[in-house]
Order: structure tokens, then sequence, then C-alpha cells
């Protein structure tokens, strides 16, 4: 089973002085010469498929042989999450995701 780490990336603060926060999961390689892929979601706000897709990813890894480097932000924007912009069903984004799904289970 391959492990994860969770980091928390301090991004700033609001003005109610709220940290500002973002997870990113990091799964290293043994070797350092490794290829590295990074995948993000919700980068304006509304994309919430995006962190549904990586929280699946995050499981699925788990029990793959992994031979490289992986990082994966299940959301990238705090502010644009908490004021929640944008369109929230978007079918083209959601195609997309589940194409980063399916590659990974070819791949890994």
């Amino acid at each position: 089973m391959n492990n994860f780490t969770k980091e928390v990336m301090s991004v700033g603060e609001m003005a109610s002085g709220a940290k500002l926060t973002v997870p990113v999961y990091v799964f290293k390689a043994e070797n350092n010469s490794s290829p590295s892929v990074y995948i993000q979601a919700n980068m304006h706000g509304a994309e919430v498929q995006g962190n549904a897709v990586i929280f699946q990813l995050l499981e699925l890894l788990q029990h793959c042989n992994l031979q490289g480097n992986i990082t994966l932000v299940p959301y990238a924007n705090p502010v644009a999450c908490n004021h929640k912009n944008g369109e929230y069903l978007n079918l083209k984004s959601l195609i997309y995701l589940v194409c980063v799904v399916c590659v990974v289970r070819l791949y890994f």
C-alpha cells in the first residue's frame, strides 16, 4: 500500500483573521529521478467534480504499483471555494476528470 503524506500549505489570511490553507497530498517514489505528475482541482471555486475525482484517485493510487512522484491538490483556491464562484455543473470539466481517472487506471 502506498502512503501519501498530507501537507497543509498556508496561502494567506482573510480580513476576519481566518487562515487560508490548501491541502497537498504527496507520494514520493523511491527513485529520485522518477517522473512526476501534478493534479489540482477547484482553481476557480466551482469545479467541485475535481475535488471528488482527486479523493477517488487517492483511494485508487494507494493500491497501485507507483513508479513516479504524485502531487494532488483537491482545492487550489480557498477564497474562490468559499465564495462559490462560477458554474457548478460543467460537463466538459467532468468529462476531462473522468478521463484523468481512466488514464491513471491504465498506467498505474
